[in-house]
């Protein structure tokens, strides 16, 4: 195994234990580069949580795994997703409680101006695109302004996947079904893929999974 290879880093969330944000809201810190000040996580908000009003000193970008997540630009609920850009200013609620995946990007902040909503997208309604050899990807967004590039894809049983080095960062979520690669990755893990690494993965079964790339 190459030290390219070696260098990514898998986590199991079901062997990180949740934490206490508020009296509604838990979290499992999943990773974190302190040089960006950007953490991965799983939050947690119990029916009828409430985050006030606040201002996002960077991005924060969601997938939702299940139940709902409000705020002033609607409703996402599970399997859909929400890109807050750095400045965005809102209020998040949770009628019936949601767990979400999310990778957030500095603090939130007091309000203290108007700033740029969040866009919330509809994984259901965007298209899978083949990309050869039993790969298939939905687009959600192209990366833009320090946001990364946010896609959804989904390999058929004994496909392979072949990433080259990178610029940059990515981050796979495993939304359903296993891959190997460096090690075996299932559903809930997430794995993560430093920049100048390689990585291959193959499926026995097919696997679907959130694919969020940050240029260096």
């Amino acid at each position: 195994m190459s030290a390219e290879e070696r260098a990514s880093l898998k986590v199991s969330p079901h062997e990180v234990p949740w934490e206490s944000a508020t009296p509604t809201k838990k979290v499992k810190r999943l990773w974190y580069d302190a040089s960006l000040d950007r953490i991965v996580q799983l939050t947690r908000f119990e029916p009828g949580a409430i985050v006030p009003h606040h201002r996002h000193a960077g991005n924060e970008l969601i997938y939702v795994i299940e139940g709902d997540v409000t705020d002033d630009s609607g409703t996402v609920v599970a399997g859909g997703m929400s890109c807050r850009p750095t400045g965005c200013v809102h209020t998040v609620t949770s009628r019936y409680g949601s767990t979400a995946f999310a990778i957030v990007t500095g603090p939130n902040e007091d309000p203290s101006a108007a700033g740029p909503r969040s866009v919330n997208y509809i994984l259901s309604e965007i298209a899978w695109m083949p990309l050869g050899q039993g790969v298939h990807e939905k687009l959600v967004w192209q990366g833009r302004n320090e946001i990364p590039r946010a896609a959804l894809l989904r390999m058929e049983p004994g496909a392979t996947r072949h990433r080259e080095r990178s610029a940059g960062t990515e981050f796979i979520f495993v939304i359903e079904g296993s891959y190997s690669g460096n090690s075996s990755v299932v559903t809930g893990d997430l794995e993560v893929l430093p920049s100048g690494s390689k990585h291959s993965m193959v499926t026995k079964n097919g696997v679907t999974f959130l694919s969020l790339s940050f240029a260096a």
